[in-house]
C-alpha cells in the first residue's frame, strides 16, 4: 500500500512526515547540570490551592472567619465544603433560586456551570442546609433592605453603587457600574459574548424594568479571608478560594473510603464495562446513561454523611444567641 504524505503532531513529541519519524525539537536537559529545587519550588507552578485534611483545621478556619466577622465568606466555606461547587458557581447563587414555593431549601438541584456551561446536579447536606438557613436569618436581622431575589454571599456593607448590580427582568441580563469606563455615568452587562454600554440613569430610574441587587463578594476577597485566617490559626499549606473544592475532594474521598459503599462503587465501574461490552455500545456513558442511572444514590449517600464543620457551626449558632453573655467575644475550641 502506499504510504500517503502525512503531517500530524502528536503531543508535541514525534512528528511524521511522509512516513518518516523525525526527531522532537524539543531541547533535552543537561544530565550534569540539573538543578534540585525544593517541594515547595516545584509545586507552586501548578498547584495552587491545598486542601484541609484536618477536622480541627476545618473548625479553626471556620471560628476564624466568624471572628473576623467575615461571615459571608464563613458560610461560603462550610456550603463549599460539603457540595464540591467551584467558588464562581456558589456565588451565583440567589435565594430565590435554591429555596422551593415555601421557602425550605431544596437538598438536591441543578445549576449550569460557569467555566463548562455543563449542568452540574447540587447537593445539599444537613450542616450545608443548617447553615443557609442561619445565614439567611442572620442576613434578616442585619442587613439593609434584605430580599430572597438578592445573592446568598454579598457583602453586609455597601459603598454606593458599586455595591449593587441590576437585573433586567425581561431577559436576566445583569447590568454592573462601569469602573473603568473613561466617562462616568454608564454602566454595562454582557450579551452574547459582548460588552453592551448604557446610561446609568435609564438604569437607576426604572424600578419596573430593573431590580435592584446586592453584588456577591468576588473570589479574590474569599482568597485573602482564607490565606489571613489560615496564618492566624497556624494552617499550614497554600489556599486560596478553590481551597474550598480540594477539601470537598479529599474528604468525599476519604468518606466513600470508611463506608462500605466503596465496594459498591467499584462493582459499579466493573459492572459498567462488562454490560458496556455485551451490550457492544460505542462508550460507557452510554450503558451509564440508559441502564446504571442508580450511581446517584451513592453520591447523595457519602455528601450527606460528610457534614463537614458541623461542631463549629453549632458553636457559633449558638454564640449569636447567647447576647447576655459576651456576645460578639471571639470564639474557639
Amino acid at each position: 500500500m502506499e504510504n500517503t504524505a502525512r503531517n500530524i503532531e502528536i503531543g508535541g513529541i514525534i512528528k511524521i512526515q511522509k512516513g518518516k519519524e523525525e526527531k522532537s525539537d524539543k531541547k533535552k536537559l543537561d544530565r550534569y547540570a540539573t538543578e534540585i529545587i525544593s517541594e515547595e519550588e516545584y509545586n507552586k507552578d501548578f498547584h495552587h490551592a491545598d486542601a484541609l485534611t484536618e477536622i480541627e483545621d476545618i473548625n479553626k478556619m471556620i471560628l476564624g472567619l466568624y471572628n473576623k466577622k467575615n461571615i459571608s465568606s464563613m458560610i461560603l466555606f462550610i456550603v463549599g465544603i460539603n457540595t464540591g461547587y467551584r467558588p464562581v458557581d456558589l456565588l451565583s447563587w440567589r435565594w430565590c433560586q435554591i429555596v422551593d414555593e415555601n421557602g425550605n431549601f431544596l437538598k438536591l438541584f441543578a445549576m449550569p456551570e460557569h467555566k463548562t456551561g455543563k449542568t452540574a446536579l447540587v447537593n445539599l447536606n444537613p450542616t450545608a442546609i443548617k447553615a443557609l438557613e442561619w445565614f439567611r436569618e442572620y442576613k434578616k436581622e442585619n442587613e439593609q433592605d434584605f430580599s430572597e431575589s438578592n445573592y446568598v454571599f454579598s457583602n453586609m456593607e455597601t459603598r454606593g453603587n458599586k455595591s449593587y448590580v441590576w437585573i433586567e427582568k425581561e431577559n436576566e441580563r445583569v447590568w454592573n457600574t462601569d469602573k473603568k469606563h473613561k466617562n462616568k455615568g454608564l454602566m454595562y452587562a454582557c450579551s452574547d459574548g459582548e460588552k453592551v454600554v448604557c446610561d446609568e440613569n435609564i438604569i437607576l430610574g426604572d424600578n419596573e424594568k430593573f431590580i435592584k441587587l446586592r453584588t456577591p463578594i468576588n473570589t479574590d476577597s474569599v482568597s485573602r479571608h482564607f490565606i489571613d485566617c489560615a496564618k492566624k490559626s497556624e494552617i499550614h499549606g497554600h489556599f486560596s478560594s478553590y481551597t474550598i473544592r480540594q477539601t470537598f475532594s479529599y474528604w468525599f474521598r476519604k468518606t466513600l473510603a470508611s463506608d462500605d459503599t466503596l465496594k459498591n462503587v467499584a462493582d459499579y465501574y466493573f459492572s459498567t464495562r462488562l454490560l458496556s461490552s455485551y451490550f457492544q455500545h460505542s462508550n460507557t456513558k452510554i450503558t451509564e446513561r440508559h441502564y446504571m442511572r442508580d450511581h446517584q444514590r451513592v453520591f447523595n449517600k457519602v455528601i450527606r454523611k460528610m457534614n463537614l464543620g458541623e461542631n463549629a457551626l453549632d458553636l457559633i449558632i449558638k454564640r449569636e444567641y447567647e447576647k447576655n453573655n459576651g456576645y460578639g467575644e471571639q470564639i474557639s475550641f
